[in-house]
C-alpha cells in the first residue's frame, strides 16, 4: 500500500487514485489523523476570496463569484472578504480528552505525522478562542500552513522569500525587521530551525554553518521570541513559544537539541548541553565577556512536548555510521511566566526563630545587607515566615541550584579549598554543591588521621556544616533549593546561609 499524499482540495476519490490506496484506506486516515476537511474546504475559500480582493480590490461580489467559479456564491463571498468571518476549526474533531474509552484513539494527538494536526492541537488547547498564531519567526514556504492552519499574523524569515505556490500568503518579511516588534506584546511565537550541521561549512536555510553557528542561532532567537511574548499576569496568560527541533548528529556524537532546546529555554542545564553551551561561552570569552552576562538563560516552562513523525523509507540511511536512522522530531510547547522584578526573595524563618529581628520589621523593615524584609504567612503551614528582597545585582552572593554558578563566586570557592572544579561541576548549583560536597567528605575523612587504615568518613551533617562554614568564607550568603528540598517550608525553595545578614542596622546606616 502506497502513502497516502493528502491534499484537502482534492476529492477522497482523487486522493485514493493519486496515492495508490482504496477510498476506504483515504476515509480511515481522514478518520485516524482527526482531520476536519469541512474546516480545510472553508479555510481554502477563505483564503482564495480574500486573495481575490486583495489583486481586484474594487471588485464587487457578483464579479468575484463569477471569477472565482463553482462552489463560490455571492453569499460566501460577501461572507469570506471579511477576515472577521475567517473559518473556525471544530473542535470536536480533535479530541483532548480520555475520559470517554471511545475516544481510545485520541492517544495519537501527541504522536503524528501531520505537522499541522500538532500544530492545530497546540492551537485549540494552550491559545483557547484564537484562530492562528500571532508571529512565525521561520516562516520559510510556509509548509506549516498549507492548509488547516491560517497564516499567523506576522511572518518573518532569515531568508525571506514568497512561497510561489501560496499566492495567497501573506508578505514574508526580513527577520530583522521583528525586533521591531513591541515587546511584550505576542501571545504566540512559532519556530522551526535547521536540523543538520554543514559538512562543508556552508550556511543555507536547510543547515548550520557549524556548531557554533547552531547555538548562536538557537539563543539568538529564543531571545527574540522571549522578549517578544507577554508575560504572565492576573489578566492574561503568559505567551505560548512552539519550538520544532530535531536531534542530530555532529562529529560523529548526537546533539539532543530536544533537550538542549529545553535546558536553554527553562534555564536548566546538565552536561547534556555542554557542546552549545561551551560555544556560547567561546563567543563570550571573544567578546570579552562572561557567559552569564552575554548569554543569560530563559525561565520558561515546558508545558507539552509532541513527536512528529517521518515515513522511514525516505530517510537518509545512517546507520553505517553508528547511529540509528532519525525517523521524528519534536514540536517543545513552553510558556513565559511573570514578569521578572529586580529582587530576588530568600526565605530566612518562622517569626518565632527570629525574635531578634521583630523591632526591625515594624520600623525600616531593613537588612544590614540592604534589604527589605517581609514577615508572610506561609501558604504551606499557615505559619509566619520572613523573606528577604534582595537585589539581582547581588546574584554573585547566591548559589541558585538551578541555574549555572557565578564564575567569581566559583573562583573563590576553588581557591579556597585548593582544587580546580571542570565545567560540568557548576553547570548549575545542584551539581556543584555536590561536587563540593564530595571534595569536603573526601578532605575531612584525609584530616582524620594521618593513617588510611585509621581514618573515619565524617557524617552528612559534618560534611554540611562544614561546607557551610567554607561557603560562609567565600562570602555565599543564599542558597537556592530544588522544589521538593525538605530543609524548608514547602512553599519556600530559597534560603540564607549567613543569618548575620540581618542583624538590624543602625539609623546612620540607613
Amino acid at each position: 500500500m502506497g502513502k497516502i499524499k493528502y491534499n484537502p482540495e482534492l476529492s477522497i476519490k482523487e486522493i485514493s487514485r493519486n496515492s495508490g490506496v482504496s477510498e476506504a484506506a483515504v476515509r480511515k486516515y481522514i478518520r485516524d489523523n482527526f482531520i476536519d476537511r469541512e474546516y480545510d474546504s472553508q479555510l481554502i475559500k477563505f483564503r482564495r476570496v480574500q486573495q481575490y480582493f486583495k489583486d481586484n480590490p474594487d471588485s464587487t461580489n457578483t464579479t468575484a463569484s463569477e471569477a472565482l467559479g463553482e462552489g463560490y456564491s455571492r453569499n460566501t463571498i460577501e461572507k469570506y472578504r471579511h477576515e472577521e468571518n475567517a473559518p473556525k476549526p471544530n473542535g470536536d474533531k480533535v479530541y483532548l480528552t480520555m475520559s470517554d474509552p471511545a475516544m481510545s484513539k485520541a492517544t495519537v494527538a501527541t504522536v503524528s505525522n501531520e505537522d499541522r494536526l500538532i500544530l492545530g492541537i497546540i492551537l485549540r488547547l494552550y491559545l483557547d478562542g484564537d484562530d492562528r498564531f500571532d508571529c512565525d519567526l521561520t516562516f520559510s514556504k510556509g509548509d506549516f500552513y498549507r492548509y488547516g492552519l491560517q497564516y499567523p499574523r506576522h511572518c518573518y524569515d532569515l531568508y525571506p522569500e514568497q512561497p510561489a505556490d501560496l499566492s495567497d500568503a501573506p508578505e514574508v518579511r526580513p527577520l530583522e525587521e521583528g525586533y521591531v516588534l513591541p515587546d511584550n506584546s505576542l501571545s504566540s511565537v512559532v519556530i522551526d530551525l535547521p536540523q543538520s550541521i554543514s559538512e562543508n561549512g556552508h550556511r543555507s536555510p536547510e543547515a548550520f554553518q557549524s556548531i557554533s553557528h547552531l547555538a548562536l542561532s538557537y539563543y539568538d532567537m529564543l531571545r527574540l521570541a522571549y522578549r517578544k511574548l507577554r508575560h504572565l499576569s492576573d489578566i492574561q496568560p503568559g505567551g505560548i513559544l512552539i519550538v520544532k527541533t530535531g536531534d542530530m548528529t555532529w562529529e560523529g556524537k548526537t546533539l539532543w537539541m530536544s533537550k538542549i532546546v529545553t535546558e536553554l529555554a527553562t534555564g536548566r542545564l546538565t552536561r547534556i548541553s555542554a557542546d552549545v553551551y561551551d560555544e556560547l561561552r567561546a563567543e563570550a570569552e571573544r567578546s570579552g565577556s562572561r557567559v552569564e552576562s552575554e548569554f543569560p538563560l530563559f525561565d520558561m516552562e515546558l508545558v507539552d512536548k509532541y513527536v512528529h513523525t517521518y515515513d522511514p523509507g525516505v530517510l537518509e540511511d545512517s546507520t553505517e555510521n553508528g547511529h540509528s536512522i532519525k525517523a521524528h522530531d519534536y514540536f517543545l510547547v513552553f510558556r513565559k511566566g511573570k514578569e521578572p522584578r529586580d529582587y530576588d526573595t530568600f526565605y530566612y524563618g518562622t517569626d518565632s526563630e527570629l525574635e531578634s529581628i521583630v523591632e526591625m520589621l515594624a520600623n525600616d523593615k531593613r537588612s544590614s545587607f540592604g534589604h527589605t524584609l517581609v514577615s508572610r504567612k506561609s501558604r504551606a503551614n499557615g505559619k509566619r515566615v520572613i523573606e528577604v528582597h534582595m537585589p539581582q545585582k547581588s546574584r554573585t552572593n547566591h548559589i541558585n541550584k538551578q541555574t549555572i554558578v557565578d564564575e567569581e563566586l566559583k573562583n573563590r570557592i576553588a581557591k579556597m579549598l585548593d582544587i580546580s572544579i571542570p565545567f560540568p561541576a557548576y553547570r548549575n548549583g545542584e551539581q556543584f554543591l555536590k561536587y563540593l560536597k564530595e571534595a569536603v567528605k573526601e578532605r575531612l575523612t584525609e584530616e582524620s588521621s594521618p593513617y588510611p587504615e585509621n581514618r573515619k568518613i565524617p557524617s552528612s551533617k559534618e560534611t554540611d556544616n562544614a561546607l557551610a562554614e567554607i561557603l560562609r568564607k567565600s562570602g555565599v550568603k543564599f542558597i537556592q533549593w530544588s522544589i521538593g528540598d525538605r530543609r524548608h517550608p514547602e512553599d519556600c525553595y530559597r534560603t540564607i546561609l549567613d543569618p548575620g545578614i540581618v542583624e538590624p542596622q543602625n539609623d546612620n546606616q540607613i
